[in-house]
């Protein structure tokens, strides 16, 4: 009897063990998915600023008009090519940002989509109900 009673003990205490350990990862695997997408909330937050920055600094550059460089025809001419290579700056600029947005995003949405892979209906049923 008493070696029945010793295995229990001990497979409950492994079993307990076990338990405690998976509790464990799966607290750290949650901070894991909320850190990764905090992060790169953050990162799509800081390229909205640059963003707004550079539109900013784009309507400066619009308005920005060396008249020096037109007072002649010729000037006119060659001034054209620069001015537009100036904005197009900006432009590709700003169009790289809302790439590096985009990329955010979708990890973002592979995160989740992992983490709905891993916690299935439990976590919906944590949430609640979607409006």
């Amino acid at each position: 009897m008493k070696k029945s009673t010793l295995v229990n003990r001990i497979m409950g205490f492994l079993k307990g063990g076990d338990e405690a350990k998976v509790t464990r990862f799966e607290t750290k695997l949650g901070k894991y998915f909320s850190k990764q997408i905090a992060m790169r909330n953050e990162k799509i937050e800081s390229l909205k600023d640059k963003i707004v920055d550079q539109e900013e600094a784009m309507t400066d550059s619009v308005v920005n008009i060396d008249l020096e460089r037109i007072n002649q025809t010729d000037g006119a001419e060659s001034y054209c090519s620069s001015y537009v290579s100036r904005i197009s700056e900006h432009v590709t600029k700003i169009e790289a940002y809302q790439a590096e947005i985009d990329v955010c995003k979708a990890e973002i949405a592979r995160f989740e989509k992992v983490e709905a892979t891993v916690y299935g209906e439990e976590k919906k049923a944590q949430e609640g109900p979607v409006n």
